[in-house]
């Protein structure tokens, strides 16, 4: 029972659990008992439904942490390439609590180039830490990496935490979606893609589905970044490039 509901998550969401099963199974158990079902059949078919169970199971699957400036080599790469065009759109996904996004705002704004923004998009299937994105509140633990002056000049303390300026906020959109899903084409194409650490929990078959995504979500010469860790699927179409030691994907 327990691998039918691994099946099912690996279907919807491209995860595989392979390597740390025994783990899986345990928090899956918990789960299913600290919501009262008397059998995991009952439970199996309420997953099998979708709806507000099934997001839940994948929001306590799929918990993530990142920081402010995580990988910062990478970033700045993209918004040189950004700043070489007059107007400009890029996705994050996973985007997780938001940090990235919001990273890049204010990377750009520095820069004078926060107007040339088409769109700022983040994108994760976990609707816990979207909506903590959508908030734009954070603890210490997302500013280790952070300076004091940007801290001063882009975020604003309230109640023990530091929240991100509306100026910032304002070009800076997130939604709960599923990359897997048709309705990811309804956010356009875009010149940049930011996908950090998702492929590593992919087998080599949501790789492959990924990478068509990837290719199929970038406008003609558009760029995708990878985590360090992340392998590309091998039948991909987009074109491996190197910058400054920073390697990158081209459409």
């Amino acid at each position: 029972m327990l691998n039918k509901i691994l099946d099912i998550f690996y279907n919807k969401t491209g995860i595989c659990f392979t390597e740390k099963q025994d783990i899986v199974f345990q928090k899956i158990e918990n789960f299913s008992r600290n919501r009262n079902f008397s059998s995991f059949h009952t439970f199996l078919q309420e997953i099998e439904k979708g709806g507000e169970l099934w997001q839940d199971l994948v929001n306590f699957l799929t918990v993530n942490e990142t920081y402010f400036f995580r990988e910062y080599r990478q970033l700045e790469l993209l918004v040189e390439f950004a700043a070489q065009k007059n107007r400009f759109s890029i996705l994050c996904l996973p985007c997780s609590s938001g940090e990235e996004v919001y990273t890049i705002a204010i990377m750009l704004e520095k820069l004078g180039l926060y107007g040339r923004i088409d769109k700022l998009i983040g994108i994760d299937i976990n609707s816990v830490v979207v909506e903590k994105a959508i908030s734009g509140s954070y603890g210490k633990k997302s500013f280790h990496k952070t300076s004091e002056d940007i801290k001063n000049r882009f975020f604003t303390e309230k109640d023990g935490h530091l929240e991100v300026k509306k100026e910032i906020k304002s070009k800076c959109q997130f939604y709960s979606d599923n990359i897997f899903d048709e309705k990811i084409f309804k956010y356009g194409k875009f010149d940049f893609v930011l996908s950090r650490n998702m492929l590593i929990y992919f087998d080599k078959n949501s790789r492959e589905r990924a990478s068509s995504i990837f290719f199929d979500v970038l406008k003609d010469d558009g760029k995708l970044f990878l985590g360090h860790a992340d392998i590309l699927g091998g039948h991909s179409n987009l074109k491996k490039k190197l910058v400054n030691s920073v390697i990158y994907y081209e459409r």
